[in-house]
């Protein structure tokens, strides 16, 4: 008798062990890219959304009119030694009207984004001067500017936009 209950015990004190490994799941995948680069790319600048929210017509409307955020691209486990004459960025995009320092919105507000940085205006399709970079970590800041496309009027609506970067070290 007693034989039996101890193994009834046991059985149910085994069953509760397997019943609490599955109160609770999940999943960790990893992934990334080996690059051959004197800096790598922190994930968190790969693939940012930057939202201007709601902007007002009146505002982008008025003579130098825009709305502004930051955009920053944070370079990781730079190898300073390995790009001596810093690092170039270039920004992807259609342009306005031909006007190279806009990239045009979709949609019907007849906007246009702006970035800016180290002095200047980016030029779309075209490399930036060279940043020099430091061992580690390097942060190369800009401001996004949302602005009335250039000869158009500003009309209410959503708008999205687009732009690749891509970086290189001369």
């Amino acid at each position: 008798m007693k034989a039996t209950a101890l193994a009834v015990s046991l059985v149910a004190l085994f069953a509760s062990f397997g019943a609490s490994a599955a109160q609770g799941e999940g999943k960790v995948s990893f992934k990334g890219m080996v690059i051959d680069s004197p800096c790598g790319i922190s994930p968190e600048s790969q693939d940012q959304t930057i939202d201007f929210g709601q902007v007002s017509k009146a505002t982008l409307a008025a003579a130098g009119g825009k709305a502004e955020k930051k955009l920053a691209i944070k370079l990781i486990n730079c190898d300073a030694t390995k790009a001596t004459n810093g690092v170039k960025v270039t920004f992807s995009g259609g342009l306005v009207s031909g006007t190279a320092t806009e990239l045009p919105t979709s949609g019907s507000t007849n906007t246009a984004i702006k970035i800016s940085g180290y002095g200047k205006d980016v030029e779309f399709g075209k490399a930036s001067d060279a940043v020099l970079v430091v061992n580690g970590e390097n942060t190369l800041e800009y401001t996004a500017s949302l602005v009335q496309a250039t000869g158009e009027t500003v009309a209410e609506g959503e708008f999205t936009a687009v732009s690749n970067f891509g970086l290189s070290y001369p």
